[in-house]
């Protein structure tokens, strides 16, 4: 059973451009860890300031320890608006 991390960013308007910047060089890194197998970066479909990044594990994450990529991710986005981290488990 795997799990997977959502990072929902709402950027602020006058950063919207250097995150666009710099989303591709954080994901990269991310991408860079053992832990995760893939990472998506969704875009609200009406309101272009909000993103959504998926961290997809295949296996699951029950302590804090392995959740250090979301968190890391979620102090670095926190510089361009509003951060909402959530940890999801797969259900049997």
């Amino acid at each position: 059973m795997g799990s997977i991390e959502t990072i929902e960013v709402r950027l602020s308007s006058k950063l919207s451009l250097a995150f666009e910047n710099n989303i591709a060089k954080i994901i990269e890194e991310a991408l860079g860890t053992e832990e995760v197998s893939e990472i998506k970066l969704c875009n609200k479909e009406r309101i272009k300031s909000d993103y959504l990044i998926i961290l997809i594990y295949k296996k699951q994450n029950n302590d804090m320890h392995n959740n250090a990529l979301g968190e890391h991710l979620k102090r670095t986005l926190k510089e361009y608006g509003m951060v909402y981290h959530n940890r999801w488990n797969e259900v049997k």
